[in-house]
């Protein structure tokens, strides 16, 4: 019975020595944000793994993390920390539209247009996922499909640069100058400075 005891009472410190006080998970977190706003990826990392350590299953450090990772460019661990995440919540728009980005950086055209599929079946009109399914299909010279998805969009957000400079792109692409012409002439009526649209007004008066 004494060692019995003995071992249930080793457990309950060995399990509180793994937790960590609020004001620890502060300071790391604290920490780990000055890090990153001075674009030290790398010790903005080291200084949450303190609590990923303690806390390994949990949603927000995992996210935090693939974060991180993607934005140092370590796309693997991005991943890792990302699904860990989802995991935890399945159903999670933020978790999704970062992995979009891991996707996107290493240019899986297809498995990004997959999942801003599975985004829009959560939160149809998601501004960032519609974006890179519009993106991912034009990657993939799937211009119809460009088309149709950028046009949703341009429904109920018409004068949406980003949309706009989109389906223009595609009609390009898709050989309908006129249509393109007019797309980043819209563009440059409400962003004078937009390069994008300036170069290809320039492509399209040769």
């Amino acid at each position: 019975m004494k060692t019995y005891i003995i071992i249930i009472l080793t457990l309950i410190f060995s399990l509180m020595a793994d937790e960590m006080s609020n004001d620890a998970i502060k300071s790391c977190y604290s920490e780990s944000y000055k890090f990153e706003k001075a674009q030290n990826y790398t010790e903005a990392i080291r200084a949450m793994m303190d609590v990923y350590n303690s806390y390994p299953n949990t949603y927000t450090v995992n996210y935090r993390l693939g974060w991180l990772f993607y934005l140092n460019g370590n796309y693997a661990n991005a991943k890792k920390h990302l699904n860990a995440s989802l995991l935890v919540n399945p159903s999670s728009v933020e978790v999704m539209n970062t992995i979009a980005l891991v996707y996107a950086a290493q240019e899986e055209w297809l498995a990004l247009e997959e999942l801003t599929l599975q985004v829009m079946k959560i939160d149809y009109y998601n501004h960032y996922a519609n974006y890179w399914n519009v993106y991912s299909l034009k990657m993939q010279k799937k211009y119809d499909l460009g088309e149709k998805a950028a046009r949703k969009m341009l429904a109920i957000v018409p004068a949406s640069i980003t949309f706009l400079s989109e389906l223009g792109e595609i009609m390009y692409f898709s050989e309908k100058y006129e249509d393109s012409y007019s797309l980043f002439n819209s563009v440059i009526i409400l962003d004078p400075y937009n390069q994008a649209a300036k170069y290809y007004l320039n492509l399209l008066k040769k």
